[in-house]
């Protein structure tokens, strides 16, 4: 957030999944008239591979799980 705050550019939560971030910082980029530098900085919680530890009999164990994580995306200008 404070990248786009300090360059004067958007941030925003995307909530859903369905948005597709190109088509996004186009039409940002065409509103604001941006040609060069920052357009915005969109933030989603997107479904990644990560670890979970499961206690159980003996020691606990790392396994695999899918997890939320919080995806910071900058926008450049695209040519």
């Amino acid at each position: 957030m404070d990248t786009a705050t300090k360059n004067g550019r958007p941030y925003l939560n995307l909530n859903s999944g369905s948005v597709r971030k190109e088509d996004m910082a186009r039409e940002i980029a065409a509103r604001d008239g941006v040609e060069n530098g920052l357009v915005c900085v969109f933030s989603s919680l997107e479904a990644c591979n990560s670890f979970k530890v499961v206690y159980g009999d003996g020691q606990p164990e790392i396994r695999n799980a899918m997890r939320k994580c919080l995806c910071l995306c900058r926008q450049q200008p695209l040519s």
